[in-house]
């Protein structure tokens, strides 16, 4: 887990925004809610996902994450821009170009990712 300014675990979770519609099935909800204990897993269709990112955003959040392709994460990242709460690609979706480029390939590369250094 990343630490604070005073080298504390940071309180709060973090709350992944998972696309149904994306990706081949490989890794769906429940392995996102093993591999990210203590965090929150939200399905979310895609037509309802900047709504409700724009609600989360403004919450005390350690990350939002997104759990989906490049779409769906080019759609989180503009509801996004000008906050402060860290943005966290999950590599959920078909291809996954931005998370690759990344290097975030799977769901572990993703957990050390949030986790921070």
């Amino acid at each position: 887990m990343a630490t604070d300014a005073s080298g504390s675990a940071p309180h709060g979770h973090g709350l992944i925004f998972v696309n149904p519609a994306a990706g081949d099935d490989d890794g769906g909800v429940d392995d996102l809610r093993e591999a990210f204990p203590g965090h929150r897993v939200r399905e979310c269709e895609p037509a309802d996902l900047a709504n409700e990112v724009s609600r989360a955003k403004d919450g005390d959040l350690l990350f939002v994450g997104v759990a989906g392709g490049d779409g769906t994460f080019r759609c989180v990242a503009q509801e996004m821009v000008g906050g402060d709460v860290p943005l966290l690609a999950v590599p959920a979706g078909t291809r996954n170009h931005f998370a690759r480029q990344l290097e975030l390939v799977d769901f572990a590369a993703a957990v050390r990712a949030a986790d921070g250094p």
